[in-house]
């Protein structure tokens, strides 16, 4: 038998010896990220003020995932109408948190298929079409901002909660509809990007914009599972009405930003 003063440096012993062996099963060497933290605890109900608790852990929960590399895989559909014209666009892509999104757009209304990469990298917008070569400037439809999905619910102005809905692929979600009041959201942004004149103007067009937008929010986990954006702007003239999808929160997500006209 071991002496009893051995037995305790054994049991620490084998618990490191089964972490190491549990940490080697990848032949690859990859390493996956962890979800964001979230609350599986809490319960909610369709009172104003259990919304409110709802919409701010749901804000909590992705802004978990603003660490290093974290993301999210997103689907995403845009309507656009601006200058009595229409486009219809099916787009899919990555997001990284707080700030990056590389995402592929296909304009289905156009005569012959017309494939676009964007790209979003620190509030710049990069584009190129299928073969062609990166520039810089505007995309339609633009990449969505990744801050947006906690930013709406940050400046949400009133809400309805629609209850308890299951989706199609089974997950039991909370569906609430925001009214967020962009005023006081781009006069935020402007005064985050005054060092940089040509994003502080982008934002100056978001005074006027009204947002509005439905949340399908994780039963079990407070993470947006699906988001309808309807935007409207009666300066410029465009309204534009986005639904997203999203799955595979807290993967590792690298975008780099592209080399232009090369």
């Amino acid at each position: 038998m071991l002496p009893r003063k051995i037995l305790p440096w054994l049991f620490l012993f084998a618990l490191a010896l089964a972490a190491l062996v549990a940490g080697c099963g990848d032949p690859d060497g990859e390493t996956s990220t962890a979800p964001p933290a979230t609350n599986t605890t809490r319960t909610y109900s369709t009172s104003p003020a259990s919304t409110s608790e709802l919409l701010k852990d749901a804000s909590d929960a992705v802004r978990a995932g603003y660490g290093a590399g974290a993301g999210v895989h997103f689907n995403m559909d845009t309507t656009t109408n601006a200058g009595g014209q229409s486009a219809y666009y099916r787009s899919e892509g990555d997001m990284r948190f707080p700030s990056s999104v590389n995402m592929t757009s296909n304009n289905y209304l156009s005569p012959q298929p017309v494939f676009v990469d964007s790209m979003l990298v620190d509030g710049k917008t990069y584009v190129r079409t299928a073969g062609g070569e990166w520039n810089s400037g505007g995309a339609d439809p633009p990449p969505p901002d990744p801050r947006a999905i906690a930013d709406y619910l940050d400046y949400t102005r009133s809400s309805v909660n629609f209850g308890r809905e299951t989706l199609k692929d089974g997950r039991r979600t909370w569906h609430v509809k925001v009214d967020v009041d962009m005023a006081l959201l781009a006069h935020r942004m402007i005064e985050e990007n005054a060092s940089d004149p040509e994003l502080a103007r982008q934002y100056e067009a978001l005074l006027s914009a009204t947002v509005n937008a439905d949340y399908w929010i994780g039963a079990d986990d407070q993470l947006p599972y699906q988001l309808l954006v309807r935007y409207s702007n009666p300066d410029t003239g465009v309204t534009r009405e986005q639904k997203f999808v999203f799955s595979d929160w807290g993967e590792t997500v690298e975008i780099a930003r592209p080399c232009e006209n090369c």
